[in-house]
């Protein structure tokens, strides 16, 4: 078999009728040489009973998972699987938006040798579909300061990215996050391969605001401050960028209402030697005031 030229990773747990939408998305492409790895997380089998309405297809393979991995592992466990020259990740809740979409990132990719891609996308909501698109000046200021894209998520999740598999490169997805976990690989991507391309069309929808969604449904305090603190101390953002990090945790502590030092301690379950000016936190403040300097900092 030849090495396909995409390979669509999809992660896949339960949820049956929102994979059979992403599936025949991809399927209805006018771009056809791909393949496409389910990897199914899920502890029965109606992943498996999706995946069989479309044996037939044999760019289509499946992977149950002996155990389950959670996520982002399971994102790994279909990177590992993959062959392909390019690949695009799709959770199995988003799906592509018109059956020219692949084309489209393979028009880009070939035009511009670009490493990693990225398009625009509509936020599909149970009430209302709203468009994403990545702020113009963002990408000017990313591409000169890497790190800032660990402060606000101005891409959208990975279902709207597009990147080469660079053999010699085994990016992986951060285990140890799940709020911040798009970001720290965007950052580490580009970190290796900074050639990046944007797309203006919509060419991906993302579904927003389900219950059994990653980011609904498990950001606690501990979740949100703990991991928060994780980047950056991991990538050193109080020496890097020391303001837009100060303001930034305080957006966080005060989005939680952690206003003193021992409510910090116990969410991280580690001591925390750097000075943090608890007496602002306790103004009657919304974090929002906060999030606004952040983004302002970001786009100045």
């Amino acid at each position: 078999m030849n090495t396909p030229y995409i390979s669509i990773c999809i992660p896949a747990y339960k949820n049956p009728i929102l994979l059979e939408r992403c599936l025949q998305s991809i399927l209805e492409q006018t771009f056809s040489d791909f393949e496409v790895i389910v990897t199914d997380d899920s502890p029965n089998g109606e992943v498996r009973s999706v995946i069989d309405k479309y044996a037939k297809d044999k760019r289509l393979q499946y992977f149950k998972n002996e155990f389950a991995l959670g996520s982002p592992e399971n994102w790994n466990e279909g990177l590992r699987c993959a062959k392909g020259e390019y690949v695009k990740i799709m959770h199995h809740d988003d799906w592509l938006n018109n059956p020219n979409s692949l084309q489209t990132f393979v028009n880009v990719a070939k035009d511009s040798d670009a490493d990693f891609i990225v398009s625009s996308c509509n936020n599909v909501g149970p009430s209302q579909t709203k468009a994403h698109h990545i702020n113009k000046r963002f990408r000017k200021k990313w591409a000169n300061n890497n790190s800032l894209i660990l402060y606000a998520n101005y891409l959208g999740n990975p279902s709207t990215t597009f990147f080469k598999r660079h053999i010699d490169s085994k990016l992986n997805f951060d285990v140890k996050s799940l709020w911040y976990v798009d970001v720290i690989f965007y950052y580490e991507y580009k970190i290796k391969h900074p050639k990046i391309a944007y797309i203006d069309d919509i060419l991906v929808d993302t579904s927003a605001g389900l219950d059994t969604q990653v980011t609904n449904s498990a950001i606690s305090a501990k979740v949100g401050v703990g991991e928060f603190i994780y980047v950056v101390e991991k990538y050193n953002l109080f020496q890097r960028n020391p303001f837009l990090t100060h303001i930034s945790l305080l957006e966080v502590l005060k989005r939680y209402g952690v206003t003193d030092i021992q409510h910090l301690e116990q969410l991280l379950g580690k001591s925390f030697n750097r000075k943090i000016p608890f007496e602002i936190l306790r103004l009657p403040i919304h974090h929002q005031i906060y999030n606004i300097i952040k983004h302002i900092c970001l786009l100045a």
